[in-house]
This record gives C-alpha cells, structure tokens and sequence, in this order.
C-alpha cells in the first residue's frame, strides 16, 4: 500500500460512509478507519502496517492464542 492506495481507499470510505447518518454506528465506524488510515499515512508507518497486513492471515502462534484466551477470546 502507498500513498495514493489510501487515499483511494479514504474515497470509498467516504462513499460507505454517506450511506449513513453522521451519527450511527456504522458511519463512526468508518469514519474511524479512515482516520487510521489517514494516522498510518502521516506518521509514516505504511511500511509497518504493510507488514502487518502481510502477516495478518497466518496462523497465530501458541504463545498469541494463549494470550487471546487469558484475553477471554476464542482464537
């Protein structure tokens, strides 16, 4: 992801949002994302959040399941 990914990701985003009003849920939700977005973009970390989402669908390890159970989550 670059530059021009989230901001092309920040207009579709505004496009969900406009499908609710300012003050529901889903509308603060997405509002919500954008700003994290906006957040990766001017702190620089995209190279971090790159690599997060590279590794975001690989199998936990057994130290982060046992640390989402003490959590009260299900892995």
């Amino acid at each position: 992801m670059v530059a021009r990914d989230v901001e092309k990701i920040n207009r579709a985003l505004e496009r969900a949002a406009s499908q609710f009003g300012a003050g529901t849920e889903e509308y603060k939700a997405i509002e919500l994302a954008a700003k994290a977005l906006l957040f990766i973009l001017q702190t620089k970390a995209i190279r971090e959040f790159n690599a997060f989402l590279k590794n975001f669908d690989e199998e936990l390890t057994a130290q982060q399941k046992q640390r989402l159970v003490k959590l009260g989550i299900e892995p």
